[in-house]
């Protein structure tokens, strides 16, 4: 006689439970090599860049365990200064081929939305199986409106974690588009 040794939900349970263990140690990895950028870019004098911490307040007290909760709802991952102005930057992770764009919160896009709106530098950096790029806010704002995934095409490819190369403000952005876009038509002009 074979003995049942657990149910499927069980199985599925055990199961969920390895992958989100394997997603948050893959979000914590991508958040160290940030943080290690961010210390490499405070030593040479380039950014002032640090990973805001949500503060916890504790609700239950124990002898050796105490019960915590979120005080209040982080705003995003990262702030600082950059070039004389406030950059803000959330980061997010996935082994999937594709971030879905529920994984940025409301609260978060209100925030990126309200520094860019004021000059600041805001966008999402993000790793989608292995591959680190950054996410601008203008695409971000289209992202929301159609409730997308996002992928890595859909990135701004950044090589050696070097994120400050691809920072830029939405009308510095909408230049480069512009001479980029001027080119394409110069090019098919003379082709």
């Amino acid at each position: 006689m074979v003995k049942n040794e657990g149910s499927f939900s069980d199985v599925r349970n055990l199961r969920n439970s390895a992958n989100g263990k394997m997603s948050q140690k893959r979000g914590e990895h991508f958040e160290n090599e940030i943080i290690e950028r961010c210390e490499y870019y405070r030593v040479r004098r380039m950014a002032l860049i640090y990973k805001d911490e949500t503060k916890m307040k504790i609700v239950q007290r124990g002898k050796i365990h105490h019960k915590c909760v979120f005080a209040q709802k982080s705003t995003v991952d990262f702030t600082g200064n950059y070039n004389g102005r406030h950059i803000a930057f959330e980061a997010k992770s996935t082994g999937r081929d594709f971030l879905p764009v529920s994984r940025i919160g409301d609260h978060q896009y209100r925030y990126l939305l309200q520094n860019a709106e004021i000059g600041g530098y805001s966008f999402v950096l993000c790793n989608i199986s292995g591959f680190v790029g950054i996410l601008r806010m203008w695409q971000l704002d289209r992202h929301v409106l159609n409730r997308r995934r996002i992928v890595p095409g859909d990135l701004r490819d950044v090589k050696n974690m070097d994120f400050l190369q691809q920072v830029k403000t939405e009308k510095e952005w909408a230049e480069i588009v512009a001479k980029e876009e001027m080119e394409k038509r110069q090019t098919n002009i003379f082709s």
